[in-house]
């Protein structure tokens, strides 16, 4: 080697001896450190997967009934198609559809922490479909919350159909019936602005 050249180091054994140096460090810990570790990794990738297994669907209109035998969906409507609702009931509210809208968009995300996938607005504004997600706690898996809303058919009131519906599994564990029972209570609760259902809000 010419005299004053230092030698490159060699990268790879440096890499090598870091690497094993590390798990000699972490097998060296205490169980009661490197469980919990553990532990969350294996839910971090349980939740990772059950998101990629589970992504949203394209649904442009509201749904017209819950599938035929499900224990994983609620529906609360005004007609015969509630399903699983067990006394619940749908919200009439004294506010217009749009109204309506940025409502249930408001207790969606800023309640539920959930997110707005797709709206549309029919008839010049005198009916409108909301697609939501919301999640459950801990697993974190992706339900599916359906609106209907339009002008109740004998006044001038905002009626609203809701279905909340669970992507995976068979059975919800009474998950969307308290989804819906919240959000109903929401509606319920809430100070709205009286106006006639199909009034158009010039800026909105």
């Amino acid at each position: 080697m010419a005299e004053g050249i230092t030698p490159e180091p060699d990268t790879d054994s440096f890499s090598e001896s870091t690497i094993a140096s590390l798990r000699r460090r972490w097998g060296g810990q205490p169980k009661i450190v490197r469980w919990p570790v553990y532990t969350f990794a294996i839910w971090v990738v349980l939740v990772v997967l059950i998101q990629i297994s589970a992504p949203a669907p394209n649904v442009e209109n509201m749904p017209t009934s819950c599938p035929e035998g499900s224990e994983n969906c609620v529906r609360v409507a005004a007609d015969d198609t509630s399903y699983r609702a067990d006394g619940l009931e749908p919200p009439l509210v004294e506010g217009t559809i749009d109204e309506a809208r940025r409502v249930l968009w408001t207790w969606l995300e800023d309640e539920k922490g959930g997110k707005h996938l797709s709206s549309n607005t029919e008839q010049m504004g005198e009916v409108l479909f909301f697609h939501g997600q919301d999640n459950t706690e801990f697993w974190f898996f992706p339900d599916d919350i359906f609106a209907h809303t339009e002008c109740e058919s004998d006044g001038n009131r905002t009626l609203v159909t809701l279905q909340s519906q669970s992507r995976l599994g068979v059975g919800d564990l009474g998950e969307n019936h308290a989804r819906l029972s919240s959000l109903i209570a929401f509606l319920n609760g809430y100070d709205w602005s009286g106006k006639n259902c199909d009034y158009l809000d010039p800026e909105n």
